[in-house]
């Protein structure tokens, strides 16, 4: 009997072991997570530290419905969402006119809910990430775009293959600056782009890399770094 109760308690005691070390592990692993997932980009050898927001969505329209919808899309979302659903605590403000930001009261839980309904809209193209720079509480819109500067010695073939090598596109040349251009990734998008961006900023030829911002100013309008 004394060896069955013996028995019994080491193998309590060899469970309550593995458990521990199952939960060390797991917190090892989430604690890793969150430093592979830290959001930053690079500007200049400078680290620019970003937090994502949970409470504000950013909501890109499709061009052709700008263009033909009389009444400004960010007022049809804001009057489909009090009709529609029981989301009164939702504010839809316009950025430009083809972007808008929808604010919401209560952060994360209605944030995926959101986008599914989003997502239905004839007229919405995308959303895309919010973040806000380190001690800042502006509302930054995050595209799936990155401006990248190449050295000046580097023929157009060259530029292509760093480009392609990274899964990117040429959206068009920057004005006024040479070997300066916007371009877009063919296969990542959120909040991804920084990491790609950040790669990019390592690579031999590249003068800088930055992701491209859509930031709220005085007048709503287009920020291209």
């Amino acid at each position: 009997m004394k060896r069955f109760l013996f028995g019994i308690l080491l193998t309590s005691g060899l469970w309550v072991l593995i458990g521990n070390l199952h939960s060390r592990a797991e917190n090892s692993v989430v604690k890793q997570y969150e430093i592979q997932e830290e959001l930053f980009y690079r500007y200049y050898g400078k680290k620019i530290p970003l937090k994502q927001r949970n409470d504000v969505i950013a909501v890109a329209f499709k061009p052709e419905a700008t263009r033909n919808s009389f009444l400004p899309l960010y007022l049809k979302l804001q009057q489909y969402f009090r009709r529609n659903t029981n989301a009164s605590d939702i504010e839809v403000e316009p950025l430009g006119n083809h972007y808008a930001l929808m604010k919401m009261a209560s952060s994360s839980s209605k944030s995926t809910i959101m986008q599914l309904r989003l997502s239905q809209k004839a007229y919405v193209d995308t959303t895309l990430p919010v973040v806000s720079r380190q001690r800042h509480s502006e509302e930054i819109i995050l595209p799936n775009e990155i401006v990248v500067s190449f050295d000046e010695q580097l023929s157009s073939r060259e530029q292509q293959i760093i480009l392609q090598r990274h899964n990117l596109e040429v959206i068009r040349p920057l004005r006024f600056s040479k070997n300066r251009y916007l371009v877009k990734s063919k296969t990542v998008s959120g909040t991804d782009i920084l990491k790609v961006a950040n790669q990019l900023y390592q690579a031999k030829g590249i003068k800088s890399a930055t992701p491209n911002f859509i930031q709220q100013r005085s007048k709503y309008s287009r920020k291209t770094n």
